[in-house]
């Protein structure tokens, strides 16, 4: 979604492909032992943002309500562990609030509820781990 990520462009750091752009989510190291210093941190927040918001952008124009996003193909399909809907949405929304993107946090909400069967009514046999640590810990945190 265009406004989701709140400044970072989709198209920019890299294009997920290994093509030319990759580099651009390189680590700012700085002399280990020290205190890192306010521009490296400030280097270091702004590239995990990019990086975030470069992986949930893509997921919601290409794959959402789908479980998860296939790279090459750019498409979505289900997550066949969890088999949830929106399972990648659940699984991130904590970090919208995290990164202080309420906008996007509240549709995301909205997003899941609509997703998501009344109650979570599904018949599903899914994998308990991938279905506990993804759905109730992005659910509960």
């Amino acid at each position: 979604s265009a406004g989701a990520s709140a400044g970072a462009s989709a198209g920019e750091g890299g294009d997920g492909n290994g093509g030319g752009g990759a580099a651009a989510f390189g680590p700012r190291t700085h002399t280990k032992g020290e205190p890192m210093d306010q521009a490296t941190r400030s280097a270091n927040l702004r590239t995990i943002k990019d990086m975030f918001y470069h992986g949930y952008d893509a997921y919601m124009e290409h794959a959402y309500p789908e479980g998860e996003l296939t790279p090459l193909s750019c498409g979505g399909q289900r997550f066949d562990l969890s088999k949830v809907p929106a399972v990648t949405l659940v699984d991130t929304i904590d970090m919208l609030a995290i990164m202080r993107n309420g906008s996007e946090f509240r549709r995301g909400a909205r997003l899941i509820v609509k997703a998501l069967p009344r109650m979570f009514d599904l018949d599903l046999n899914v994998s308990v781990f991938e279905t506990n640590i993804r759905v109730l810990g992005g659910l509960l945190s």
